[in-house]
């Protein structure tokens, strides 16, 4: 595809965090390194992800990906099951078939609305700036920031979460008393028609446990 298309390809993988690693150590790694080879996590996936993770690779957080979700399998696949009901109680012949149709006529079909998938998003970028583009400015006055202030939070964000080893000790002991607070309303519990009490202790570790 390098060879092909030249740089600045951008590429969206459930695991983009770990396989640019792998590009990167492969015989191809310095071409992608020469290339600016992109990698993104999609959109939907994403989310899974820890918060380190989004931030080099979500496309939310990154201005080089666009209105690109990098969900395009997602669509075809959602689109796909809307044959299911086709040959739920066909034969695999009568499967392989559907679906061989349904590809045949999918590829066509929206090569024909390309045009106006480009011009919808177009119009939607346009729209997300004129909109959100006066919040955004509106509230950096009302905080006297600039826009360059925006970008410095993010760089102090990565720094925070390249030199953080482990969470801090309040969040770990407020995440440990939400566990115990979890467990106390859980101590009145129905039973087999009676209620049970269950006995509640907390261990040594300060996790709560029960009997």
């Amino acid at each position: 595809l390098i060879d092909v298309y030249g740089p600045d390809i951008t590429f969206g993988y459930d695991i983009s965090c770990t396989h640019l690693v792998t590009v990167l150590q492969s015989s191809i790694g310095e071409k992608a390194k020469q290339s600016r080879l992109r990698f993104f996590v999609e959109a939907f996936h994403g989310y899974a992800h820890n918060r380190r993770c989004q931030i080099h690779y979500h496309p939310c957080f990154l201005t080089s990906a666009g209105l690109e979700d990098f969900e395009t399998c997602e669509w075809i696949f959602s689109q796909e099951n809307q044959c299911a009901h086709l040959f739920q109680h066909g034969s695999a012949f009568h499967r392989h078939l559907t679906l061989d149709w349904f590809y045949q006529t999918w590829d066509p079909d929206h090569h024909t609305v390309l045009g106006d998938y480009l011009f919808q998003n177009y119009r939607k970028a346009l729209k997300i700036i004129r909109t959100e583009g006066a919040t955004v400015t509106a509230l950096l006055q009302m905080l006297n920031l600039m826009t360059d202030d925006l970008l410095k939070f993010q760089r102090d964000e990565e720094e925070f979460f390249e030199r953080l080893e482990r969470e801090p000790m309040v969040d770990e002991k407020a995440y440990e008393y939400l566990d115990v607070l979890k467990l106390l309303d859980k101590v009145w519990c129905v039973g087999p028609g009676f209620l049970t009490k269950k006995r509640v202790f907390i261990s040594r570790q300060g996790r709560a446990c029960s009997e």
